[in-house]
Order: C-alpha cells, then sequence, then structure tokens
C-alpha cells in the first residue's frame, strides 16, 4: 500500500484504491461543534493538532493556510499518530485534520464532530503499488486481486 512517488514511476505497476478526502473534526462540546458552516478564520482561532512537516496530508494543511493567507496557528501539536490526535481532540478545544474515512467512523460513535469545512484539495491517491521488474507470488497476486475487488487468480497445479 502507497502512494506513487511521481506522475510517472517506471519501476512501479500502481493500481488506485481511493482517494483520500480530509475532514476537519472537533469534539463533541467544542464551540464549532454544532456549526451549520464553519469558515477557515473560525478555525484558526482554536488550537490545531497537524501532522509532522513532510506529510503529504501535512503539505495539503500548509497549503489550505496559505491559500487563505494566514500563518500557522501558535501553539499547534504535531504528531503523525491518529489515536493521539483523537484523544487530543476529543478531551480539549483543538481542531485537527484527518482522513474522511477515519472521521466519519469516529463521528459515527459519537467520539468526535467533523466540522462543515470543505478542504479545497485532497491527498493523492492511494493503492497498491507493486516492482514491474520482480514477479509476484501466487499469494501476492490473490491477495492484490481481493484487495482490487476482483477475481483472485487460479491457483497453479503443484
Amino acid at each position: 500500500m502507497g502512494r506513487p512517488a511521481g506522475p510517472s514511476d517506471a519501476d512501479h505497476r500502481f493500481c488506485s484504491l481511493d482517494d483520500e478526502a480530509l475532514s476537519i473534526i472537533a469534539g463533541c462540546g467544542h464551540p464549532l461543534a454544532r456549526a451549520r458552516s464553519v469558515s477557515f478564520a473560525q478555525l484558526q482561532a482554536h488550537g490545531w493538532v497537524l501532522q509532522p512537516p513532510g506529510s503529504p496530508m501535512r503539505a495539503l494543511i500548509d497549503q489550505e493556510f496559505q491559500a487563505h493567507g494566514l500563518p500557522l496557528p501558535r501553539g499547534l501539536i504535531e504528531t503523525g499518530s491518529i489515536l493521539t490526535t483523537m484523544n487530543l481532540v476529543r478531551n480539549s478545544d483543538l481542531v485537527a485534520v484527518i482522513p474522511q474515512a477515519v472521521a466519519r467512523d469516529h463521528a459515527e460513535h459519537g467520539m468526535v464532530r467533523i466540522l462543515p469545512y470543505r478542504m479545497r484539495r485532497n491527498l493523492q491517491s492511494y493503492g497498491s503499488l507493486v516492482r514491474r521488474d520482480r514477479p509476484l507470488s501466487q499469494a501476492a497476486a490473490s491477495f492484490l486481486a481481493l484487495l482490487h475487488g476482483q477475481e483472485p487468480p487460479p491457483a497453479s497445479a503443484p
């Protein structure tokens, strides 16, 4: 699983699974948790939990701040851990950006609220990334087929 290194990667075969939309989340008791719409300026007034610099998600968040002509908030917390992010957001007035699928799962269980703000960009698609110069084992070929919702290849005879 991964993302292609660049637009043309001749050494690997990439098969997309999904685009990764992002959501901004807050704890259920957050002042913006029940808002019908939220502006970026309103979000700026709160503390943030962000991915560390260098991560694909952080690059998109940095671009979002730049697009609004705003600096990153002071006192932000940086962590690569979704679990740490969730715990910080649930127990404070911090906001965070996480993958939409994760946000929906936690929101459905009443752990967080997805704030009504739409990020301008999604993360690059993720999917299977396989080297072209190495043949796949039967198990790997079956796994990839199932991962992509296809019929696995027939088992080879012993």
